[in-house]
């Protein structure tokens, strides 16, 4: 379905003869499709009408045949419609063929939403990574910076009984004016981290 709700972007089609051509860059107007996008349509419709066909330049009309048109749906959201005609084979709709081709564009519809579910859980997935990488780097620097602070703790408190057993009290004060810049450095790490 295109963007407009009464109109069809091409795929692909067969020429009159035979031939498969590319109408991917075509947007046919249609009002044949509504009456397949309602959640309790039933699955493919028929119609008598003129074939239309693209010859590669440009939308043609031939003769009088038969077109059925069926829904292509992921679940009850429709994504699309699956046109096939007599204009080429001239032969009588068989019903039969045309349940077939409607359980073909159930799976088609259920396997184009495995695919978007597909990709979609593989884009989480390469943006889960990313964020484990970016959490992983963020630990890595919070516990390097924490472990310095306790770093220089642990060494001024050796100083601080050395140079206490030395009754050097003023190194003492010295050694513990540092611990305490280095308290207060883990404080202040800690709490930008919270």
């Amino acid at each position: 379905l295109d963007a407009e709700p009464d109109r069809l972007r091409g795929t692909f089609g067969t020429g009159m003869d035979g031939q498969t051509i590319d109408e991917h860059a075509n947007v046919f107007v249609t009002d044949t499709h509504y009456q397949l996008l309602a959640p309790d349509a039933p699955l493919w419709r028929k119609r008598e009408q003129h074939y239309r066909y693209w010859d590669g330049a440009a939308e043609q009309q031939g003769d009088v045949g038969w077109m059925a048109a069926t829904s292509i749906r992921t679940g009850d959201q429709p994504i699309g419609v699956f046109y096939n005609d007599n204009a080429i084979s001239r032969a009588q709709l068989d019903e039969a063929q045309q349940e077939v081709i409607a359980i073909y564009c159930s799976l088609l519809g259920s396997m184009l939403e495995l695919k978007r579910v597909t990709q979609e859980r593989e884009s989480l997935i390469v943006e889960l990574e990313a964020k484990n990488a970016e959490l992983e780097r963020f630990t890595y620097t919070v516990s390097h910076d924490l472990k310095s602070p306790l770093v220089t703790i642990r060494g001024f408190l050796g100083l601080v009984e050395k140079d206490a057993l030395a009754g050097q009290w003023d190194r003492v004060r010295a050694d513990m004016a540092r611990i305490t810049e280095a308290t207060d450095k883990m404080q202040r790490l800690l709490g930008e981290l919270l």
